[in-house]
């Protein structure tokens, strides 16, 4: 269970995400500006923030720099909506919930975002090391620069190690939102992190399906 403060334009939003959030046990206080979203923040420690997306760059960094350290960070809108904040939620190293979410994928990247902000966490992949905590993937040592959506796949597949996830499921969980027919942008993505960290052998081809991540694969 979280303290989670949500940060909104408007109560469509809020309304859908306060309910799904606190049937899975989560506390949930909202508001709709950032100077409020400070004056909470100043009088409660919250676990976790949402920010709307719409909100303008300004009200998002005033409401970021009230938080204390390590206090993960959601932006949260339509595809479309994100998409255009996505470069600046990459820069300040930000998640993104892009809606409507399943309330799977939601309690996911809830659970996720906060066992990352409690503890250090990382794996290792072949040559490379994944540290959830400051969203960095080396490879022999060296940092690889990753897109936020080449990272969400990685990660996604890193955190279910051995098991096979349709494409579906990798757009669901890892960028949060629902199938709408054309899955192939979850290949390109594959191949790119193939690519970059050279880890052909560690994810496979699920024929028909998708992609299964192995560590135990031999070098």
């Amino acid at each position: 269970m979280a303290q989670i403060l949500m940060v909104m334009t408007e109560g469509s939003k809020s309304s859908i995400l306060t309910k799904l959030l606190t049937v899975q046990g989560h506390i949930v206080d909202c508001v709709y500006h950032a100077q409020g979203a400070c004056e909470k923040i100043a009088q409660q420690v919250y676990q976790m923030v949402i920010i709307d997306s719409l909100f303008s760059d300004g009200d998002c960094f005033f409401v970021c720099r009230s938080l204390a350290k390590g206090v993960p960070v959601f932006f949260c809108g339509s595809y479309e909506e994100v998409m255009e904040k996505a470069p600046r939620i990459a820069a300040q190293e930000k998640e993104c919930l892009i809606l409507p979410l399943s309330e799977q994928a939601l309690a996911l990247r809830i659970s996720e975002a906060l066992v990352a902000s409690s503890e250090c966490e990382e794996c290792r992949i072949g040559t490379c090391r994944i540290d959830f905590v400051r969203r960095l993937v080396t490879r022999e040592g060296k940092e690889i620069a990753l897109t936020p959506q080449e990272y969400s796949v990685l990660a996604t597949l890193a955190r279910h190690p051995h098991r096979a996830m349709s494409r579906e499921a990798l757009l669901q969980l890892a960028w949060g939102y629902r199938y709408c027919g054309d899955t192939r942008t979850v290949d390109v993505h594959i191949q790119k992190i193939r690519k970059k960290l050279d880890l052909a052998k560690w994810i496979q081809t699920v024929y028909k399906l998708g992609y299964r991540l192995e560590y135990s694969v031999s070098a």
